[in-house]
């Protein structure tokens, strides 16, 4: 008799206390709530992906400043907590007495993804999770993610525009025999550049032929420092800029001596809400492929620029993209 009262109590103490497992992209086996309402974003790239994929599930936010374009007045109010990588200014004790369900980094696999993830579970006591968003792996990403956050559905949609995308670049690409030399700079200097092989200039690395090669390369957004002699010696066929470096290069004589600058081969990336390159390196990076595939290769790109961007906004911001707005966004771009 004592033995079925407590199958029976154990019975009704699963049913009550469901959990499931989920294995995260770092190989990690957890168990999880049934139902998760209640996550906090590790930083920029996690945020940008959580607040156009589930905002609803949102309880505090890395940042505010960044996408408040594209924040509801309800989401401008949430706590902002700071962030695990980058600026390291995550306040752990804020982060305990919002009490999340999970921690999800989102972003790039780092050689200690697997052990920085365990020491936020014992230090925080919140279970954490993270989630491998490379470029190529963005798809399988969404899937993770619609997995995590019992929105299956919507997971398989984002994962379907990013895999179409990602081969239809693919698709030109291979029709490509030499692919252009070109080079991200940034910075109000214009003296920094994303080297070959840096998780934030994947988009850079996979469209053209990255000219910045560096024995160490910086994994930071804002990259590895250089001089103009090395950009000289480089001598990129095209040179993509953020805003602060487009405009540091036009105030700068000395700049008009780079060939790809003297024949006007400059490009402003685009960068409202977010660059479409990099800072962060997210979702906004497939209408990155699908712009400098534009500007490297034209008559390869048989697709209208501004419908795959109103797609786009609508899709991940639900927002219309008037074509005032479109060209205000692209000026200096196309």
């Amino acid at each position: 008799m004592k033995n079925k009262f407590f199958f029976l109590f154990v019975l009704l103490f699963c049913t009550c206390v469901q959990a499931r497992t989920f294995t995260d992209s770092a190989g990690r086996t957890l168990e999880i709530p049934e139902k998760i309402d209640r996550v906090v974003p590790s930083g920029p790239i996690a945020q940008m992906t959580l607040m156009t994929f589930a905002p609803q599930k949102v309880a505090a936010l890395s940042n505010r400043e960044s996408q408040k374009a594209h924040l509801s007045e309800e989401d401008r109010q949430k706590k902002v907590v700071g962030q695990l990588y980058g600026s390291a200014d995550l306040n752990l004790e804020e982060l305990a007495v919002i009490n999340p369900q999970l921690f999800v980094d989102i972003g790039e696999a780092k050689e200690r993804i697997q052990a920085d993830m365990d020491r936020m579970e014992k230090r925080l006591g919140i279970q954490t999770v993270h989630i491998d968003s490379s470029l190529k792996n963005t798809p399988k990403s969404y899937l993770l993610l619609g997995e995590l956050l019992n929105l299956e559905q919507k997971g398989a949609e984002f994962a379907a525009y990013t895999q179409e995308v990602y081969d239809r670049v693919s698709n030109i690409l291979s029709d490509i025999k030499t692919k252009k030399r070109i080079l991200f700079i940034t910075g109000n200097k214009a003296l920094s550049v994303l080297g070959k092989g840096s998780f934030h200039g994947q988009v850079i690395d996979f469209v053209g032929d990255n000219v910045a090669v560096f024995p160490v390369v910086l994994t930071t957004g804002g990259g590895n420092e250089v001089n103009l002699e090395q950009i000289l010696i480089w001598n990129p066929q095209y040179v993509i800029a953020d805003t602060a470096a487009y405009n540091a290069v036009f105030k700068n004589p000395v700049w008009q001596t780079v060939p790809a600058v003297k024949a006007k081969r400059i490009y402003r990336v685009p960068d409202k809400p977010y660059s479409w390159i990099t800072s962060p390196p997210a979702v906004n990076r497939f209408l990155g492929l699908l712009w400098l595939v534009k500007v490297l290769y034209p008559e390869k790109a048989k697709y209208d620029m501004y419908e795959e961007t109103k797609r786009f906004y609508k899709l991940f911001y639900q927002q219309d993209l008037p074509l005032e707005q479109y060209r205000e966004l692209t000026a200096k771009s196309l």
